[in-house]
């Protein structure tokens, strides 16, 4: 009977070793649950670290864009517009004199048309061409409309068959033009944002 019971036993430990008990089980699986937390942990430190410093290149980024734009926003102020924003609109009071002036019958296109081209002339000399002091995109855009202004002024204007001393050709084809022309350009320098 002894000898049954030390049988019992040895299978007894057999089966012990060949089976883990549910002790050693978990301690496998929280050995890896562990190493996958802390890989975790490592990954998403990682990515912070990342994440900062892409935000920090951001907004330094941001910041000295806006400082740019401010300078530009100064520049034009001070050197630009509070000295010769009144040659714009000294230029769009002469030019809608010389304008008005195509309203009667025995206007001379061919003066008319002179004196324009020495207002945007004047006008480019005093004011446009400083803008690229401070910024060629607005210098460029300001340039166009001023050109298109003037060619479409000139180019009606000298258009012998059409009568500008009637009402509604003048208003379609000198006054339209010009008052798009005027709006547009005053839009985009009070819409200037320095960027």
């Amino acid at each position: 009977m002894v000898f049954i019971n030390s049988i019992s036993v040895v299978k007894d430990s057999l089966c012990s070793i060949a089976t883990p008990s549910p002790v050693l089980q978990e301690v496998h699986w929280t050995d890896w649950l562990d190493i996958v937390y802390k890989i975790a942990m490592i990954l998403i430190a990682l990515f912070n670290i990342w994440f900062a410093i892409t935000i920090h290149k951001l907004k330094n980024k941001k910041e000295d864009n806006f400082k740019e734009a401010d300078r530009k926003i100064a520049l034009l102020k001070t050197l630009i517009l509070d000295y010769n924003l009144k040659f714009v609109y000294d230029f769009f009071d002469s030019l809608e004199l010389h304008l008005n002036e195509l309203k009667t019958k025995e206007a001379n296109k061919r003066n008319i048309e002179s004196d324009i081209q020495a207002d945007f002339k004047k006008l480019n000399e005093k004011f446009i061409n400083l803008l690229s002091a401070v910024d060629n995109g607005l210098y460029g855009k300001i340039l166009q409309i001023g050109d298109d202004c003037r060619d479409k002024l000139v180019t009606n204007i000298g258009d012998a068959g059409v009568n500008l001393y009637v009402e509604s050709q003048y208003v379609k084809l000198i006054k339209k033009p010009y008052e798009e022309a005027k709006k547009e350009m005053l839009k985009v320098l009070f819409n200037y944002k320095g960027i």
